[in-house]
């Protein structure tokens, strides 16, 4: 028969402070936020419009091609052409519009690739710099109130109940925007 080595009880010399707060909740109210997302938003919307005008113009150049082109077709075969030179010219003309425009549909494609992906790239230095500031907050009261867990609760995803004064939601939006004016 093994002995059991007991292990020793070791009680915690002081009790485990937990808060939380809801991330959801300080980044509405949280001013930098409000800002950063309106000027993510207005530069979305400014290259979508821009977007948008040279799809349009795109279309209208296509449709425009497609009119001219069924007029020669209509030409040709009405026998308005009166060489063969002129005619080659004419499918020349016509061949080389169509490839502009093919070029032109693939910058377009291009260029709305790069705007995503400038916008996910402004996203995502959006989301570090909340990110950061909001750490540089949580660490400050962390140390202030010797908190040794706090918790993020958006909606009921990983605080399905706590007492609401364990939620520092308020507290937490307040000091983002006090330091946040301050600078």
């Amino acid at each position: 028969v093994e002995a059991v080595e007991a292990v020793p009880s070791v009680a915690p010399s002081h009790t485990l402070e937990v808060v939380y707060m809801d991330v959801d909740t300080v980044l509405q109210n949280y001013t930098l936020a409000k800002e950063l997302t309106a000027q993510l938003k207005s530069k979305q919307e400014k290259s979508a419009n821009s977007l948008q005008n040279k799809q349009t113009k795109l279309q209208q150049d296509m449709a425009q091609y497609q009119k001219e082109a069924a007029q020669f077709q209509q030409d040709y075969q009405n026998g308005k052409f009166l060489t063969q030179a002129s005619i080659q010219e004419a499918q020349q003309k016509f061949m080389k519009r169509e490839q502009e425009l093919m070029k032109q549909d693939q910058d377009l494609q291009a260029l709305n690739q790069k705007l995503t992906n400038e916008m996910l790239d402004e996203q995502e230095k959006m989301n570090k710099r909340l990110r950061d500031s909001l750490d540089s907050v949580l660490k400050q009261y962390q140390k202030e109130n010797r908190y040794r867990l706090i918790l993020s609760n958006n909606g009921r995803d990983n605080v399905i109940w706590g007492d609401s004064s364990l939620n520092i939601t308020k507290i937490v939006t307040n000091d983002l925007n006090a330091r946040y004016q301050k600078k």
